[in-house]
């Protein structure tokens, strides 16, 4: 288990970011042509990310700005637990 849930949490976290930026891109003027993804988990839970974004943008604009969450509860009642756990993730570059 305890191998699981650090994945878990990650894909998690991952997935918000995803829909998180779907969700902003259709109200600020732009269109995401093309979106690429590469995930490396490594044995310590460190993944390491590259996201490559093709954009068109339908007014002038400065860009993107993305925003990322950082912190991920964990209710393991949906498992057959009793505790809620809170993660916050580090996140660099």
């Amino acid at each position: 288990m305890k191998r699981v849930l650090p994945l878990f949490l990650i894909v998690s976290l991952l997935a918000c970011f995803c829909l998180q930026f779907s969700a902003a891109a259709e109200d600020l003027g732009y269109t995401i042509t093309d979106y690429h993804f590469e995930g490396t988990l490594q044995a310590n839970n460190v993944m390491q990310v590259r996201e490559t974004l093709d954009v068109d943008f339908n007014e002038p604009s400065h860009g993107i700005i993305r925003s990322v969450s950082n912190i991920i509860t964990f209710d393991t009642s949906l498992y057959g637990g009793d505790a809620v756990y809170r993660y916050k993730a580090e996140i660099e570059n």
